[in-house]
Order: structure tokens, then C-alpha cells, then sequence
């Protein structure tokens, strides 16, 4: 995770949930520097509320009050004003930007997220529906216990299961900067998982493996293959 970074003239340590700027010193709550380091991964884009909400609180129902009151919160450590505004700008139906000068693009690493997409079935019996979910869902729960790592939860990723939609676009929807996808298809007593890691910024692939076993004991397959992919990804997901 990036320790700190620039926001015009102040620096904002997000390990330390602070902004400084001079000898001025402002604390402000965990999910409102996570706000806070989101809109500066993006500066200068428009992001929805619903962008940001499923960004800072993936498994969690929020409000847009809540967002509202994150918003306001940097605005006071930062003096800004929301209608003549020089840090966070509204706009009106659409959601947030952030106007300031970002640097310390080492950003990226605050940014290590990703979403795990239901894998499609592609066996000519379409049969292995429930084996391709539990697949997925076997990968999320892995995925979770890395440190650093924030992972777009099951509802949330699911929501776009049978849906042709880009994954750049999925992902600026969820707010992570990296999707899984994959395949399952089965001929005869062999099955064949494929999975690969794309870059939601340029819709680029960075990872893909094939996993190629006899279908015997199903749970013990989803395991060792969501263990190997989630091992896998700690690596490729690393900031260095």
C-alpha cells in the first residue's frame, strides 16, 4: 500500500489516517481517507457514488449519506469549499471528482483490489453451472485472507453473471483495478478450468493458467485449484 501521497500541498498518509499541510495536522476516520485515496487513484475522472460505495464498502450496505458525510469530512481537513471548490468537485446527478494535483502515483498500490467474476460453463451439456459458482466462490474466500488485498464481494461480482458486459467496465462499476474471469468444460470424466487476471485499466491480460483434472471428488478439486489460483495471484497482485 502506498504510505503516502500529495493532494496539492498537503500530504496525506493514509497508514496513519492523516492530511498535513505546514504544521497543520488533521486525523480523519479509515473509511474517509479510503474515500479519499480512491478519488485521488482516479483524479480528474467522474466517479458515481455507487463507484465509490462499492469501492470503500464492498460487502457492506451503504447509504449515500454516509458517502456524503466522507465527502464533507475531507473537505474540512483540507478547507475546501464545496461551491467554489478547489480539491473535491459535486457534479450534479453524477457523483464526485477530485480537481487537486495528485502526485505520488505510487497510488496504484492503494489500489490492489480485484473482482471475481462467476466462471462460465462452456461444456456442451451446460451441467456445470453449480461447479463453475463454487469454483468462484471458492477463489473469493481464498482471495480474502491476503493481506492488503480488497476483494469485491460475491453479491457484488455475481451481479454481472450471463451478462457481455467489457471487463473494463465491470471494473470501474465495482471500483477494483484488476478482474478474475474463467471457464470450466467437461468432456467425459476430464475437466478443464481455465482463469485469467485482466487490468481493468486497459482491459490487458496479466495472468492465465489452464487446470486440467479427472472429475472425481468435486469439493477437493474447487479447493486445491481456488488455492492454486489465489497463491498465484498474491504473487501477481504483489506491489513489487
Amino acid at each position: 500500500m502506498a504510505r503516502e501521497f500529495q493532494v496539492g500541498e498537503w500530504l496525506v498518509e493514509p497508514d496513519l489516517n492523516t492530511i498535513t499541510r505546514a504544521n497543520k495536522k488533521t486525523s480523519v476516520e479509515p473509511k474517509v481517507i479510503e474515500v479519499l485515496a480512491y478519488l485521488a487513484a482516479h483524479a480528474g475522472e467522474v466517479l458515481s457514488k455507487t463507484q465509490i460505495i462499492q469501492a470503500v464498502w464492498p460487502d457492506t450496505y451503504v447509504s449515500d449519506e454516509v458517502l456524503r458525510y466522507s465527502i464533507s469530512e475531507i473537505r474540512k481537513a483540507f478547507n475546501d469549499d464545496a461551491k467554489n471548490p478547489t480539491v473535491i468537485q459535486t457534479i450534479a446527478r453524477r457523483g464526485y471528482r477530485l480537481i487537486a494535483e495528485v502526485s505520488g502515483r505510487s497510488l496504484q498500490d492503494t489500489r490492489r483490489s480485484i473482482a471475481v467474476l462467476a466462471f462460465l460453463d462452456m461444456s456442451s451439456d451446460k451441467d456445470q453451472e453449480y461447479f463453475c459458482d463454487g469454483i468462484a466462490e471458492e477463489v473469493i474466500n481464498n482471495l480474502t485472507r491476503i493481506k492488503g488485498l480488497r476483494v469485491s464481494s460475491r453479491t457484488s461480482s455475481f451481479a454481472f453473471k450471463s451478462k457481455s458486459e467489457d471487463v473494463r467496465t465491470i471494473g470501474k462499476i465495482l471500483g477494483v483495478n484488476a478482474i478474475l474471469e474463467g471457464s470450466v468444460r467437461k468432456a467425459g470424466s476430464q475437466i478443464r478450468i481455465t482463469s485469467q487476471l485482466i487490468n481493468v485499466e486497459d482491459g490487458c491480460h496479466l495472468w492465465s493458467e489452464r487446470y486440467d483434472r479427472e472429475l472425481k471428488d468435486i469439493f477437493a478439486i474447487q479447493d486445491e485449484i481456488a488455492r492454486s489460483i489465489a497463491a498465484t495471484l498474491k504473487i501477481a497482485l504483489s506491489p513489487r
